[in-house]
């Protein structure tokens, strides 16, 4: 029988996706065959049915961003034009896995989508992220310094009353002119920070999350603003 492994089946934490992921690559080392590109899927490769599982293939996979759906794993290449592609393909119930790499588009998550990166320090974004309801950001940072004289956002919440969670991030904002604020909420909806260091120390006004409507919650990790002692604004 054949398992679909939708997002709560999908293992809890990097260490457990990361040994899926290595027992996976085993099974297509025993059944290799030759790559298929999957013209639904952009640039990206449908790899559990149809991989050149060669030594040098397997290490280029790990080397890619990486979207578990349902049962198949796709794979893109590790830019920003891949990770485009990966978002734009990627429906309710995937996981995101993305190897070391530096991200400098602005990004929305699509809803109920899982983004996991290989480690804080690896896996970096340098533009805003929108997180859609279901959505999630895992291992990963999101570092922005500019000069604008509007506000540089580290997170922002999507449209609608959303639900989405970040777990053990760093978001740190500088803005040189204007306001800087890491997570920024106006919809009414509710994040949960797990182990989240968020920073936004420079600015005209920098807050670690400025919140006009909704809940957050913050759970283990720092929150540094402009001013001392008041690094949250609601």
């Amino acid at each position: 029988m054949t398992q679909r492994m939708d997002r709560t089946a999908t293992p809890g934490n990097m260490w457990d996706r990361i040994i899926f992921l290595e027992r996976r690559l085993q099974f297509l080392t025993e059944n290799a065959a030759t790559p298929v590109v999957n013209p639904e899927a952009g640039e990206g490769e449908i790899i559990y049915v149809d991989v050149d599982a060669s030594e040098t293939s397997i290490l280029g996979i790990i080397k890619k961003i990486l979207r578990f759906s349902g049962i198949e794993l796709y794979a893109y290449n590790n830019n920003d034009v891949g990770m485009t592609t990966c978002i734009a393909a990627s429906i309710a119930g995937d996981t995101i896995l993305l190897p070391t790499c530096s991200l400098a588009n602005d990004y929305t998550i699509p809803a109920d989508v899982t983004v996991v990166g290989r480690s804080i320090e690896d896996c970096i974004f340098t533009g805003e992220i929108t997180l859609s309801d279901g959505g999630s950001l895992e291992n990963l940072s999101i570092i922005r310094s500019e000069d604008d004289a509007g506000a540089i956002i580290g997170i922002v919440e999507g449209v609608g009353t959303i639900t989405a969670i970040i777990k053990n991030v760093t978001v740190n904002v500088a803005n040189a002119t204007g306001a800087a604020y890491a997570v920024y909420m106006s919809n009414a909806g509710t994040i949960k920070a797990y182990n989240a260091e968020l920073l936004a120390e420079t600015g005209s006004v920098g807050y670690a999350v400025y919140l006009s409507a909704g809940d957050f919650y913050h759970y283990g990790g720092r929150a540094l603003g402009t001013v001392a002692l008041t690094p949250y604004f609601s």
